[in-house]
């Protein structure tokens, strides 16, 4: 089956996302994290929280924990790496991770088809914390 290419989408500005936060963004119908480090890195995964069900990983802190970026959910704390997803207490779990790039002082996020992300597919058919 062919791969298409991602579509880059317009989500803020660089200014909209403070150093050490995260903005909850909508994109093609996805709910996404862009995070930005202490250090100006950006990051953009799913702000779904698989362990809580809900869309908060936003409001999360964000850090780093053995050189590893890192956000923090605001629910029950568990920790999922920038670059990977990776839950870090829990490496059955990931976020999924969202190419994502600045042109023109503007931040981009690429997004595949949603058959991509099942886990965010549930969770947007279940209707839970939709971001109109």
């Amino acid at each position: 089956m062919a791969r298409h290419q991602p579509e880059w989408r317009d989500v803020c500005a660089i200014d909209d996302v403070l150093p050490g936060t995260a903005l909850p963004v909508l994109v093609a119908g996805r709910h996404i994290a862009v995070v930005r480090t202490k250090r100006g890195l950006f990051s953009a995964l799913s702000n779904f929280d698989p362990f809580s069900g809900a869309f908060v990983i936003a409001r999360g802190v964000v850090s780093e924990r053995d050189d590893v970026p890192n956000i923090a959910s605001p629910i029950y704390e568990q920790r999922f790496s920038l670059a990977t997803g990776e839950c870090l207490q829990d490496r059955n779990v990931r976020l999924n991770v969202f190419p994502i790039r600045v042109r023109g002082g503007r931040i981009q996020i690429a997004v595949l088809d949603v058959a991509e992300a099942p886990s965010e597919k549930l969770a947007l058919r279940k209707g839970a914390n939709d971001e109109k």
